[in-house]
């Protein structure tokens, strides 16, 4: 085998130990803080991201999506540090947000928040 080789397959093997490492220390502190079983915790998770947002938080959420992508926008179409494929970055994220700005308001209107 080559050097690189060798070192690619140490490398993905740490990765691999070291994520294996962090879910057990993850999940041994939430058995040991909550008594519950470890796979209570994706329950809980999921359940929490499902939850109706306050008026609040759907506020807080649109501003920072809004700031974000003005931000990255504003930076690929007028700073001169994006020139050519580098300003795709800043695209890229533009876009990830606008994603994610589209989602928190389809979740609006499935909550049927009253305008206001």
């Amino acid at each position: 085998m080559s050097e690189d080789f060798k070192l690619i397959l140490y490398m993905l093997l740490g990765a691999f130990a070291l994520g294996a490492v962090i879910l057990w220390i993850t999940d041994y502190l939430y058995t040991r803080a909550t008594g519950k079983p470890a796979s209570e915790r994706i329950r809980e998770q999921k359940e929490r991201a499902k939850a109706p947002l306050t008026k609040s938080q759907y506020r807080f959420r649109f501003f920072l999506y809004c700031t974000i992508l003005t931000f990255c926008l504003a930076a690929s179409l007028f700073s001169q540090d994006f020139r050519g494929w580098r300003r795709s970055r800043p695209i890229a994220y533009a876009v990830a947000f606008s994603w994610s700005l589209i989602d928190l308001i389809r979740k609006r209107k499935r909550q049927g928040f009253a305008d206001g």
